[in-house]
C-alpha cells in the first residue's frame, strides 16, 4: 500500500561549480480505486550556449525608457559577457536552483466508468534568468554628469543601436497551481463513447527583489533591468485557466470527434490607454479577452491498415482580441506578439489518409 521513491545527483561543472539534487516521492494506496501521491525535489539549470553568447541586432517596435510611444528602433542583445553588459553592471550569469513540491489523488468510480485525477504542485525558482528590458543610449549630457557611461556609449555606437538587452539572473519566482483531470468512458458492442474533461488552474509571480548591482540601482535603472514589460511576459501573458472538454464516439468503422478548448484572458505587454480615459498609467496593459475554440473531425477506418479523417481546427473562426491602434505601427501587428493563448491563424481545414502496417 506504500511505495516510497528516492533519487540523488551531484554534478560538477567547470564553470558554476558543484550541485548536489534530490527528488523523494510516494505513492499510498488506500483502496484499489484510491490513490494518494506525493513527491518534493530540487534543481539546478545552467545558463545555456545562447543565453551567454548570443548577439544580434534587431529592428523592433517599441518604447524606450523616457518615451512616449512606440517607434521602430535598433535594439542589440548583447551576450552576457560583453563591454556592455559589463559597462552597465549586468551581472555574469549563474545557474538557476528550483525546489518543487506536488501532491495529488486518482479516484476511479467503476460503477459509472469515471476516472479523476488531481494534482496541486508548487515551484520556486530563484536567480531566474530573464532578458531584461531595453536600456538606452546614453545622451550626451548624461555622459557628461557621469564619465562612466562614457565606454558603454561607444560600444552602442560601435554596434550602432539606440538600446540594449541582456540576459540576466534578474528575479526569484514562485508558481502554483492545480490540475484536474475527469474522464468518463462507456461501450457497449460496437459503439464506445469517451469523455474528456481537463482544467488548469496556473499563476506565475515574481517574488523578492530584483537582483540589480549597485550600479543600477544607483543609476536608478532597477526597473529596466527587470521593468513592467518583463512582468507582464512572466505573470500575465499566459492564461491563468485552461480547460478542455473532448467526446469520441466509436461506431464500426467511423470516429466522431469533437474538443472545445477554453483559454482565459491575457494582458499585452504594451503601455496603452487601455480604458480610454486619457491618462496612460505605467501599468496599463491591453485586455485579451477569454476564446473558447472548437476542433471537429470525422474519420473512417477504410481497412485495417487504411484510415482517412476529415476535419477542422477552429471551427468557428475565432481570433484573439485585436491591438489597439498605438500597439498595430500603423496596421503592421494586427494582434499581439507578446502573449501565449493560441493562434491567430483562424479556421484550418484538413484531410488525412493515414497508412499502418
Amino acid at each position: 500500500w506504500l511505495l516510497v521513491d528516492a533519487a540523488v545527483r551531484y554534478e560538477d561543472y567547470s564553470d558554476f561549480g558543484s550541485t548536489f539534487n534530490y527528488k523523494l516521492a510516494s505513492r499510498i494506496k488506500l483502496s484499489n480505486d484510491l490513490n494518494f501521491r506525493f513527491a518534493g525535489s530540487t534543481g539546478f539549470r545552467a545558463p545555456s550556449i545562447h543565453q551567454i553568447y548570443y548577439n544580434t541586432t534587431s529592428t523592433l517596435f517599441t518604447t524606450l525608457p523616457g518615451g512616449t510611444a512606440p517607434s521602430l528602433v535598433e535594439v542589440g542583445t548583447f551576450s552576457n559577457d560583453s563591454a556592455v553588459a559589463r559597462g552597465l553592471g549586468i551581472n555574469k550569469l549563474k545557474q538557476e536552483t528550483s525546489k518543487s513540491i506536488s501532491t495529488g489523488f486518482t479516484y476511479k468510480l467503476p460503477a459509472l466508468n469515471l476516472n479523476i485525477t488531481a494534482d496541486a504542485y508548487f515551484i520556486r525558482i530563484d536567480d531566474r534568468i530573464v532578458l531584461t528590458d531595453q536600456f538606452a543610449r546614453a545622451t550626451n549630457a548624461q555622459v557628461a554628469a557621469n564619465q562612466t557611461l562614457a565606454p558603454v556609449q561607444q560600444e552602442f555606437d560601435k554596434a550602432q543601436v539606440n538600446a540594449a538587452q541582456f540576459f540576466a539572473n534578474s528575479i526569484d519566482t514562485e508558481t502554483k497551481g492545480l490540475d484536474v483531470v475527469i474522464s468518463h468512458s462507456y461501450k457497449r458492442e460496437s459503439f464506445r463513447f469517451n469523455n474528456d474533461f481537463a482544467i488548469n488552474f496556473n499563476k506565475t509571480k515574481k517574488v523578492g527583489d530584483i537582483h540589480a548591482s549597485d550600479l543600477l540601482k544607483n543609476a536608478g535603472l532597477e526597473t529596466t533591468y527587470f521593468g513592467e514589460r518583463s512582468r507582464v511576459y512572466l505573470e500575465d501573458a499566459v492564461p491563468k485557466v485552461k480547460a478542455s472538454l473532448s467526446h469520441s464516439l466509436t461506431w464500426n468503422d467511423f470516429v466522431f470527434y469533437l474538443r472545445n478548448t477554453y483559454y482565459g484572458k491575457v494582458y499585452g505587454s504594451d503601455n496603452v490607454d487601455a480604458n480610454f480615459d486619457g491618462i496612460l498609467l505605467p501599468n496599463e496593459h491591453q485586455l485579451v479577452s477569454d476564446k473558447i475554440i472548437t476542433d471537429l473531425s470525422i474519420g473512417y477506418n477504410i481497412s485495417k491498415n487504411f484510415n482517412l479523417t476529415i476535419g477542422t481546427n477552429n471551427l468557428f473562426d475565432i481570433y484573439p482580441t485585436k491591438n489597439l491602434t498605438a500597439s498595430t505601427n500603423n496596421d503592421q501587428f494586427i494582434y499581439s506578439r507578446s502573449t501565449a493563448q493560441f493562434g491567430q491563424n483562424g479556421r484550418y481545414v484538413f484531410s488525412k489518409l493515414t497508412v499502418s502496417f
